[in-house]
């Protein structure tokens, strides 16, 4: 039997694993190709503009000719007076037996005792309270709560500390797992999960409060010890009629059609869109007798993402 040469054997190697990178790189591509079929499948071509083709499934079209907003009265919300130093201590009140005041932007907090449990009030409608000792506590197997008592025991906590929750819905629930990965033998181990988080979202009249604002947040730790609590709602002083009506998402889709987007591609599609009241972390304020007050303006929230990539882009739209 002949034998190879060293030199035949390294280029018979080399073509062994030029041929299979050559046949991984196929199968990723088909891999790939399938996938993109998988989630482009069942979309429907919507709208085509100037610079953008407009995908949608059935669900978001049906939304879209069932539910369009436009038409309705155009609605600003005018906030309660921007927090103070008066408010922000009564705040601090309600998380800390014995605060003692900071000094920043911001009204900070700490307890006298006890400098891990920290409140934070900022005049643009944030509450934040941290309790530094849990913050990283691991949560055994044996005392993660389920849903249902994560958010019966979240709605105690909203009650004790803000009030009223009628206007909050809960929008997500996460329980982390925490897992270790073995380095030499790659095999992965739960070593526990970190701390339990439900998000509320506010809504007004029905319309949810989107961009800066408009969450209750609460993390949940081992025994279900409060790990941080932040309140970025609005609080409402009044609902009124600004004047006009909303323009229907239809017409907002046309512009994003014709360019009036960021994102780049002909083919986008719409994962999802809502009608809101959108703030910034700097809210619009109107002088009201020498008292600044934030305003919440209705937009168009939109969440959009390249028909074939990846990524979700959330921009926000006038609704007038």
């Amino acid at each position: 039997m002949k034998m190879l040469s060293g030199a035949k054997w390294r280029y018979v190697l080399v073509l062994g694993a030029v041929a299979i990178i050559v046949i991984a790189g196929v199968l990723t591509y088909v891999y790939t190709e399938r996938k993109e079929k998988e989630k482009t499948a069942g979309l429907i071509l919507f709208l085509k503009g100037e610079k953008h083709n407009i995908y949608v499934d059935s669900e978001t079209l049906q939304m879209i000719n069932g539910s369009d907003p436009g038409g309705s009265p155009l609605l600003e919300v005018l906030m309660k007076p921007l927090y103070n130093a008066t408010f922000a201590d009564a705040v601090a009140r309600k998380f800390l037996n014995e605060p003692v005041r900071g000094s920043g932007s911001v009204f900070e907090y700490h307890e006298k005792n006890d400098t891990m449990k920290r409140v934070l009030v900022d005049q643009a409608y944030t509450i934040t309270y941290i309790n530094d000792e849990y913050t990283s506590a691991i949560i055994p197997k044996e005392q993660v709560l389920s849903n249902e008592t994560l958010i019966n025991l979240s709605y105690s906590i909203i009650q004790r500390f803000r009030g009223d929750y009628s206007d909050l819905r809960v929008e997500i629930i996460q329980t982390p797992k925490l897992i270790i990965v073995n380095g030499s033998s790659g095999k992965e181990e739960l070593i526990g999960y970190g701390g339990q988080l439900v998000v509320f979202r506010q809504y007004i009249n029905g319309v949810p409060v989107m961009g800066f604002h408009g969450t209750v947040k609460i993390s949940l730790g081992p025994g279900g010890v409060l790990q941080s609590y932040m309140d970025f709602t609005v609080p409402c002083e009044n609902v009124s009629q600004r004047g006009g009506t909303v323009r229907s998402v239809r017409s907002v889709f046309q512009d994003i059609a014709d360019g009036g987007t960021t994102l780049e591609g002909r083919d986008l599609r719409v994962v999802s869109w809502t009608l809101c009241f959108m703030t910034t972390y700097l809210p619009q304020i109107e002088t009201k007798s020498g008292v600044d007050h934030g305003v919440a303006v209705m937009k168009y929230m939109v969440k959009l993402a390249p028909l074939r990539g990846s990524g979700v882009y959330v921009e926000y739209f006038s609704a007038y």
